[in-house]
């Protein structure tokens, strides 16, 4: 039987019915759910808006190092994910590579990880089953639907590729702000050749400028082989997709743009293996 443990790196979990929720849907779907992960995290719900990110890191530690764990679940988001980093013990994770399931901030921490994660949100398992991680455990790639995206930016010295090419090819990235904490860091990952995915809950169209510019900044443009756009949750609900797409476009110097709409933080969002 697949046992996982499930992790918090980034904000508290909201309540220890959350926690439960989700251990017993796993538990539902075949998993054997690690009960020393769940205690850890059951008796730390206690209301606080901040867990000391050296316990944070030392399950994610415990996780990895532990051999009868075949994959974990990170149920988090928020703010605070990158507070980890400097606590995980990277030569144990580096030698015990296993599916990592997070979604949101945890982008920052799986953009982070020298193997393939899983860009998920496992909450979405808890009504639509957990087929994304199964995939993952076989060592496949999951990849959401995309469509090719006209932003009237192509230019010449960017060849017009397809989707299978894209599909193909190495994807990183996640919600733009949390990947860019990794930007100055030892932490950033190698974009070259990359895919880049975009994605957002809270923005708006000034605060996404001002990520693109920080992109700009960095050379990623320069770098990387395409960008995929899943979901701009609240651009996406202001009716203000089609103005982020073009400003989009507008940064990314004809690169391939694809859309992932159904990549995201929606409760019945598709997944994307990264890495």
């Amino acid at each position: 039987m697949t046992r996982v443990a499930i992790s918090a790196c980034s904000n508290p979990p909201e309540s220890e019915s959350t926690i439960m929720q989700l251990a017993q849907a796993l538990e539902a779907a075949g998993f054997d759910v690690a009960s020393e992960s769940i205690r850890r995290l059951a008796f730390k719900n206690r209301g606080e808006w901040r867990w000391d990110p050296r316990d944070r890191a030392d399950l994610l530690n415990h996780a990895f190092a532990d051999p009868s764990i075949d994959a974990i679940l990170d149920l988090s988001g928020g703010d605070l994910a990158n507070e980890v980093l400097p606590f995980l013990d990277w030569d144990v994770i580096a030698s015990n590579p296993k599916p990592m399931v997070g979604y949101s901030d945890l982008s920052c921490v799986l953009g982070s990880l020298p193997f393939r994660s899983l860009l998920w949100n496992p909450r979405v398992g808890i009504e639509h089953g957990f087929a994304p991680l199964e995939v993952a455990l076989e060592g496949s790639n999951v990849r959401p639907a995309i469509t090719a995206l006209e932003t009237g930016e192509m230019a010449s010295d960017h060849p017009v590729v397809d989707a299978h090419v894209i599909n193909a090819l190495p994807w990183l990235g996640g919600n733009i702000r949390c990947f860019l904490k990794l930007a100055g860091t030892e932490n950033w990952p190698d974009l070259t050749r990359k895919v880049l995915v975009i994605e957002a809950l809270h923005l708006s169209l000034s605060s996404l400028t001002a990520l693109l510019a920080h992109h700009t900044m960095l050379g990623t443009w320069d770098y990387v082989a395409g960008v995929v756009v899943g979901q701009l949750t609240s651009l996406d609900e202001a009716s203000q997709r089609d103005a982020a797409l073009h400003l989009i476009g507008s940064y990314t110097n004809g690169l391939p743009l694809f859309e992932a709409a159904g990549l995201g933080h929606s409760m019945d969002s598709e997944a994307v293996t990264l890495g």
